[in-house]
């Protein structure tokens, strides 16, 4: 949402994972992480030059009591669209957190 509010729907593609957006193309981070042809196949739906990175588990109890999952949020599934984005010449920026 902020980021397409920034830069315009025009220039800017969004994505939503269980919540519904208008406007956002569905994409599920941790099932990229198990499966990277997932963000290959964004990568080659959106064809961006900028990927930002702005998921993740956050909720920090959550992250404690399901450290695979938060892991695979945190790590492996921003690792794989990264490498995915890289291989389609897109430059990556990943926010993240040091609290969980």
């Amino acid at each position: 949402g902020a980021l397409m509010e920034a830069f315009g729907a025009r220039n800017c593609v969004g994505t939503y994972s269980s919540n519904k957006v208008e406007g956002m193309i569905h994409f599920d981070l941790e099932k990229a992480a198990f499966n990277p042809e997932l963000a290959d196949d964004l990568m080659k739906t959106v064809y961006p030059t900028l990927v930002c990175i702005c998921a993740g588990f956050t909720w920090v109890d959550g992250c404690e009591s399901q450290p695979a999952k938060a892991n695979l949020m945190n790590n492996t599934g921003p690792a794989v669209v990264a490498a995915a984005a890289r291989a389609h010449g897109a430059r990556t920026v990943w926010y993240s957190t040091d609290y969980v």
